[in-house]
């Protein structure tokens, strides 16, 4: 689609975002039951990644700390035991196959 010049261009939202907007597990994300059961989870590793041991506030601007279910698959997504706190990047990591790199 071409646009005339100066006109601005239609508001969008990207590729990545519309995908992630679609995950059918969005539905669980955004629901108070699992908003408690990620507190959960977080307050029990305390607040500290089980990978690489960083805690909460030695993450980068661009890192979260994440309730990471154990075998990546949401069967049962309400479970705490099935649970564990990753960062971002450790669960990332994970979910390619790379091996996270432990603290010190």
């Amino acid at each position: 689609m071409l646009l005339a010049r100066g006109a601005p261009a239609p508001p969008c939202k990207t590729r990545e975002t519309r995908r992630r907007a679609a995950k059918p597990q969005r539905a669980i994300w955004n629901s108070a039951r699992w908003q408690k059961l990620r507190t959960l989870v977080l307050a029990r590793d305390g607040y500290r990644c089980v990978d690489c041991g960083r805690h909460g506030s030695q993450l980068r601007a661009n890192e979260r700390l994440l309730a990471d279910h154990l075998d990546g698959v949401l069967v049962t997504p309400f479970e705490l035991d099935l649970y564990v706190t990753r960062c971002s990047t450790c669960s990332g990591r994970r979910d390619g196959g790379r091996r996270a790199r432990p603290l010190g």
